[in-house]
């Protein structure tokens, strides 16, 4: 089955400075030029791990959007969802890193991902329907999430959302009920979820020490997370801690646990059910997998691209992974990704993974 990816498509232009980085002045560097966007890294990276990918996007009929569309169908991803416009140009991403190749600021001048309106898309429903996955970033319109995400709910398939940046995480607070999981960073969580970062900091100190272990979520991170959902089925957040890992927060007390992408029947809003009575939420830590980082850009998309591919990409005898396998999933993608100079680490695959995790 395909994993339908819907978000952004640009040209990357990363520049990086040869020494230490001086803000408010001009730095001698490297200035490189790639593709990018959060939805194509992430379709590209599924390619590469053996996922048939399908990417929905648009681009400008410039060469720009030729250059990144040949090298995004070269990788294997289906572009015949990617609508080309005469008006706008190609988005662009523009990233200033420091020395060590951490991202310091970025501009970003996504305008055209605006034309992607819903009456443009509902065409596509037969194969988000089909789809086995759904994965969606906040470079599109509100009310365009709102009607994919909603139609991959109305036929059974899991939505995966990536918040992108702080400023556009909102985006998906009038959809929270028929995302599956989101994957923000800690900043994007707490803007999406109103929740102070003091009390984060804290309760994940509390992890150190469990691993992989579930541990109940401390009661003022509940009532924001609770306020939120507002008394509906609410994601799995999958939260990337960078240096410090990934933590996992979800009402299943067992989710860690499940072997599947989708949604429990009971936690179908659609459904008429909730979760539970319950409102406990519940905690995982995963620490990180050795790295010796390079660039931190697209790092986060290798991650959801790895957790997705663990439950799509399998060969058909293989076992099922559980949730918490296919985290470590995306912590190997991930650590790829940080030790390449590209976007998405051409060598990222899926014996690639295997043997990171195995060390």
């Amino acid at each position: 089955m395909t994993v339908f990816v819907a978000g952004g498509l640009n040209e990357d232009i990363k520049a990086r400075p040869l020494t230490t980085f001086t803000p408010r002045s001009s730095n001698s560097g490297r200035v490189y030029r790639a593709p990018g966007g959060v939805g194509r890294n992430i379709a590209h990276s599924l390619a590469l791990l053996g996922a048939q990918t399908t990417f929905c996007s648009a681009a400008g009929n410039d060469s720009g959007g030729d250059s990144v569309l040949s090298a995004t169908a070269a990788a294997g991803v289906d572009t015949s969802a990617v609508f080309r416009f005469d008006s706008l140009p190609t988005g662009t991403y523009l990233a200033i890193q420091d020395e060590t190749g951490d991202l310091s600021s970025a501009i970003s001048d996504m305008e055209i991902m605006d034309t992607l309106q819903v009456e443009l898309l509902r065409p596509l429903e037969p194969q988000i329907a089909s789809a086995a996955a759904l994965v969606l970033d906040t470079n599109l319109r509100t009310t365009t999430l709102a009607y994919l995400a909603h139609t991959a709910r109305r036929h059974g398939v899991p939505c995966i959302a990536e918040p992108v940046s702080v400023q556009k995480s909102t985006r998906l607070a009038s959809i929270l009920q028929y995302c599956t999981w989101i994957s923000p960073n800690l900043d994007e969580l707490c803007a999406l979820y109103s929740i102070e970062i003091f009390y984060m900091r804290r309760f994940l100190r509390s992890l150190v020490a469990r691993p992989g272990q579930s541990t109940a979520l401390a009661g003022d991170i509940t009532a924001a997370l609770e306020s939120a959902s507002s008394g509906t089925a609410a994601p799995q957040l999958l939260i990337t801690l960078g240096a410090e890992g990934v933590l996992l927060l979800s009402r299943d007390p067992q989710c860690s646990r499940r072997h599947s992408l989708s949604l429990n029947p009971s936690e179908d809003p659609l459904s008429g059910n909730s979760l539970s009575a319950s409102s406990q939420w519940w905690a995982w830590w995963y620490p990180p997998l050795p790295a010796r980082p390079v660039d931190t850009n697209g790092a986060g998309d290798a991650f959801i691209a790895g957790f997705t591919a663990a439950f799509t990409a399998q060969a058909s005898a293989a076992a099922a992974p559980s949730v918490a396998d296919a985290v470590q999933w995306g912590q190997a993608a991930a650590a790829i990704t940080l030790e390449s100079q590209h976007t998405v680490a051409p060598e990222l695959s899926r014996t690639a993974i295997l043997e990171r995790l195995a060390q």
